[in-house]
């Protein structure tokens, strides 16, 4: 595939040489076709405007895409002879239906003693290639969308997996620290030593913590707007309303990702609607709060425990 390079700017166009020539373009030989492109530069004057090259002396149009790019060159171009002046390419800038800019540029087809008997099918029209490229641009936005689902998939996919290998491996480590305990193999206080090590093995990365961050300011703002708006309407309070979560078990807190969980408080989980108490928080500071981009259920056993 031969692609060609041009630049229009203004009124006139570029491809290669000094500003001071018109570039020629070669398109092959009679009967070609399929084989030359022509990459479309809009430069000042053109840009933002609806642009379409006109085949001379065939009259065929093409739609230049939005903002520039490649056409391929129709077969209606190159079935034939063509020099210039009668080889050109009209480009034309419309904007609302009105033509603002245009420029020629020649282009010469070859001769061939080569013959053809393969007739192609015609090229389309202008309002057939819009509809193509809305259907195009239509489908590439449908593919973006699916593989940015297929993403983040990944990635809840790899936090699940992450969350189950912590979790194995302390399960792991625990039960091999108390087997060698039980035979005696390791100390009381070797073994207290290294269950402290094990238990004490991070659920979060750094990615969690920048997210867990982001979440709470969100979070912090989002009560500190509700206050305000309560205290313009007169109805503010320090005191909670009767039935507000207060994290017992009557009462379970609904948990978010990047939440600080308490230990011995209660959490509603939003994705399976059970209700956990988180069984340990910081094992250096307990009851001091530990925050965890993780909802109860995906740490159930190492964090949480579901209640009946």
């Amino acid at each position: 595939m031969n692609v060609h390079e041009l630049t229009l700017q203004n009124y006139a166009a570029g491809g290669g040489c000094p500003s001071a020539c018109q570039p020629m373009l070669y398109l092959g030989t009679a009967g070609s076709y399929g084989n030359e492109q022509i990459n479309v530069v809009l430069g000042e004057g053109w840009q933002g405007l609806t642009v379409k090259a006109v085949f001379q002396p065939s009259g065929v149009p093409v739609v230049v895409p939005d903002g520039g790019g490649v056409i391929s060159v129709p077969w209606e171009a190159t079935q034939s002879v063509v020099a210039y002046p009668n080889g050109r390419i009209s480009f034309q800038g419309y904007v609302s239906g009105r033509l603002v800019n245009t420029s020629d540029v020649p282009y010469t087809v070859g001769g061939s003693s080569a013959g053809s008997d393969n007739t192609p099918a015609p090229t389309p029209d202008e309002f057939q290639q819009f509809v193509d490229a809305v259907k195009s641009d239509a489908d590439r936005a449908a593919q973006a969308a699916a593989d940015a689902e297929a993403a983040v998939q990944k990635v809840t996919n790899a936090g699940t997996q992450a969350v189950t290998d912590i979790g194995n491996a302390k399960d792991s480590a625990l039960e091999i620290i108390g087997v060698q305990h039980a035979r005696q193999q390791i100390t009381d206080d070797e073994y207290n030593e290294l269950y402290s090590m094990a238990t004490n093995l991070d659920a979060n990365n750094s990615d969690d913590e920048a997210a867990i961050w982001r979440t709470q300011v969100e979070r912090r703002l989002a009560d500190l707007e509700e206050s305000v708006g309560q205290l313009l309407e007169g109805s503010g309070g320090d005191e909670p309303a009767p039935d507000a979560p207060d994290g017992s078990a009557d009462k379970p807190i609904e948990a978010y990702r990047g939440m600080t969980y308490y230990k011995d408080k209660y959490y509603l989980d939003p994705e399976d609607s059970n209700t956990y108490i988180c069984t340990r928080d910081r094992d250096d500071a307990p009851g001091t709060g530990l925050a965890l981009y993780y909802l109860p259920h995906e740490l159930a056993g190492i964090y949480f425990q579901v209640t009946a």
